[in-house]
């Protein structure tokens, strides 16, 4: 992901009510540490969250978040208030069908939650037609790719499932599908079969960008544009502590 900087991890991101909505500690030269919190209805007082890396060596990197979101009303309640995330991004694209190597692993725990917790564990993936595209803050995407390790509270991704339809990832990890809109982007969500929690994910992510996805409209012709993981709170408290790698070239 990107030779270290030497000061890279040290930068502890804290928010509450009253502070910028957004922070990042650069890690590597593509590997970025997120503090991000975008939705309007986080604004309440006694919300926080805070990010920090520990370690980042031999291209793992390990960070934690701690977070809490009181609920307010069952519509806000429905929305996601946040994406702390370490994500590869910035720099060149990568074509999908110039793509040799698509490999990330990813272990996680999910500590301390509360009673009415809901929120995901996913990777976040864009892709665009256009090789310049940041990804999702460019309003270039074409597609937006989420991988669910695990729904907690009930959570569900945007969209309709489609029935009958079910993605295996390697020999280990089977998902139902997702479609919906975001933003204008189309979204393909995976979640677990039958409500299952996949904390040691390590996989090759190539099959399904190749050729899994193409029935669901994903292309060849487009993209990589950033591959995030990490945790979508939508209320409630809970600490997650992350490893995770990635091999994309």
């Amino acid at each position: 992901m990107g030779p270290a900087i030497p000061n890279g991890c040290s930068k502890s991101m804290e928010w509450h009510v009253g502070v910028s909505h957004f922070d990042k500690d650069q890690i590597t030269g593509r590997l970025t540490l997120y503090n991000n919190i975008f939705s309007d209805s986080a604004n309440v007082i006694g919300n926080q969250q805070n990010v920090k890396c520990d370690k980042y060596e031999q291209g793992q990197i390990t960070w934690s978040t701690d977070f809490n979101f009181v609920s307010t009303n069952p519509t806000s309640d429905g929305q996601v208030k946040s994406y702390s995330n370490a994500a590869w991004a910035g720099g060149k694209s990568i074509q999908i069908s110039a793509l040799k190597i698509f490999y990330s692993n990813w272990y996680w725990t999910l500590t301390n939650p509360s009673h009415d917790l809901v929120a995901d564990v996913s990777y976040d993936i864009f892709t665009s037609k256009d090789p310049n595209c940041p990804g999702q803050a460019g309003g270039c995407a074409s597609h937006e790719i989420m991988i669910w390790l695990v729904s907690k509270g009930n959570a569900k991704p945007a969209g309709e499932k489609v029935q009958g339809d079910i993605i295996t990832i390697g020999k280990d990890y089977t998902f139902d599908v997702w479609k919906g809109v975001v933003g204008g982007i189309p979204v393909i969500s995976l979640t677990p079969t039958g409500g299952k929690a996949y904390q040691a994910f390590s996989g090759n992510l190539l099959p399904l960008f190749r050729t899994g996805l193409t029935g669901l409209g994903l292309d060849s012709s487009e993209y990589v544009c950033t591959v995030g993981t990490g945790v979508e709170p939508f209320k409630g408290s809970a600490r997650l502590d992350s490893q995770y790698g990635l091999l994309l070239f």
